[in-house]
């Protein structure tokens, strides 16, 4: 019985797939989504699963992995940058100096087309794990926001006028969240004063104050906190840049299908709209 047993598992052996090895390969990043990414190799394009721990790579940059390779999968043990690559990578992300500053570890694009010229709209991870959206035309960045931290000071030394900066109206935000540029030259600023209102500037082109709201008591969308939970409920994960507007949220997320997306929220909790976004 026990010669039975060895011969068919030595047949099994023999006839299937060969065992996974422990296997060094260096690469170029493609695409990155969640832990995995696909690196083009030289001996192909792989389905790469990224160590549990350790900021994912870009797309663009130079790494060097081992692991076990299965095909066209390879699951990493370690995973690398190459020397010097990391701001080359950033670049090849497409992102203005502004933005490149900030070292993001993951970036997410979408372009739109309209009369105003080529819109670019970024979403990136920071290294501290906080997000970021930003938006640039022909190559000009004209809007930021943050996922409820306060704006990097490189963004908002860009977005802002050094005249503006000392307005008094801007003196009530505490925490400046997001910064919009218009197409003719209008500013709006949106932020936290000391007590945790949302607070809302905005200036004509001339740099004078046209309006000043806070917006606590108008809402009518789900809080943060409920859209969130409803959103996960709804099978979203990787919630980040929540947004509350009058009637609606929006966020980024996977989809339930594991699909990077902006999703929209309205106030009876069902969601309107998906867009989808290209790592």
């Amino acid at each position: 019985m026990r010669q039975i047993v060895t011969a068919a598992v030595l047949a099994a052996v023999l006839g299937g797939p060969a065992l996974a090895q422990e296997t060094r390969l260096s690469g170029t990043v493609a695409e990155v989504f969640g832990r995995q990414a696909i690196v083009a190799t030289p001996e192909g394009r792989l389905l790469v699963t990224l160590p549990e721990s350790g900021a994912a790579p870009l797309p663009g940059q130079r790494v060097e992995m081992s692991g076990e390779r299965q095909g066209a999968t390879f699951r990493a043990r370690r995973l690398d940058a190459a020397s010097g690559t990391g701001a080359a990578a950033i670049r090849a992300a497409g992102l203005p100096d502004p933005l490149a500053a900030l070292q993001p570890v993951e970036v997410l694009t979408r372009q739109d087309v309209g009369r105003h010229g080529r819109d670019v709209i970024h979403v990136m991870r920071l290294p501290d794990g906080a997000w970021l959206r930003a938006k640039t035309r022909d190559g000009r960045l004209i809007e930021a926001r943050s996922d409820g931290a306060a704006l990097p000071e490189p963004l908002v030394a860009t977005l802002l006028p050094p005249g503006l900066r000392s307005d008094p109206a801007l003196r009530r935000i505490s925490r400046i969240v997001e910064i919009d540029v218009k197409p003719r030259g209008e500013i709006e600023v949106e932020g936290l004063d000391a007590e945790g209102r949302r607070v809302e500037a905005e200036f004509w082109p001339s740099g004078e104050l046209r309006k000043l709201e806070y917006e606590h008591s108008r809402w009518r969308a789900p809080s943060l906190p409920a859209a969130r939970d409803r959103l996960e409920a709804l099978g979203y994960r990787q919630i980040a840049l929540l947004k509350q507007g009058p009637r609606h949220v929006d966020a980024i997320a996977l989809n339930p299908y594991g699909e990077p997306v902006e999703v929209r929220m309205n106030a009876e909790g069902r969601v309107d709209r998906e867009r989808l976004w290209h790592r």
